[in-house]
């Protein structure tokens, strides 16, 4: 996943699932290597999915390993943000927080092809 001497960078835009009069917003750039320490200790163990080619399809795939992950409503954690890496064709998925209170975000690394990398949730 490293390339030498050159930053890795992913463009992030927010994406909502339900039907909204919203457009997606590109959001800033970001390195992957701040994901090396998720990617080694949230790990997929389950099998893989259909490929991912798309923002929405992206999401949707998240959304739905995050039902079987988590025990509460994902809807919460609406509007989606997906972020894509283009050197390493993997898709960032996380939630977001619509009111300020406790608690995290889930979050899921997927490739492409449908290799699911890493998944897991903040506090």
């Amino acid at each position: 996943m490293e390339q030498a001497n050159k930053p890795l960078t992913m463009k992030t835009i927010t994406a909502c699932l339900e039907s909204s009069n919203e457009p997606y917003e590109k959001g800033s750039d970001f390195d992957i290597s701040q994901y090396k320490e998720e990617l080694y200790s949230f790990q997929w163990q389950g099998d893989s999915i259909a490929p991912v080619n798309s923002v929405e399809e992206a999401a949707k795939a998240a959304e739905q390993l995050w039902n079987v992950v988590f025990d509460y409503d994902i809807e919460t954690k609406r509007p989606f943000i997906v972020s894509y890496d283009e050197t390493n064709k993997i898709w960032l998925i996380k939630g977001s927080m619509r009111e300020l209170r406790g608690g995290g975000v889930p979050y899921a690394l997927i490739t492409i092809d449908g290799k699911v990398l890493a998944i897991w949730h903040t506090r």
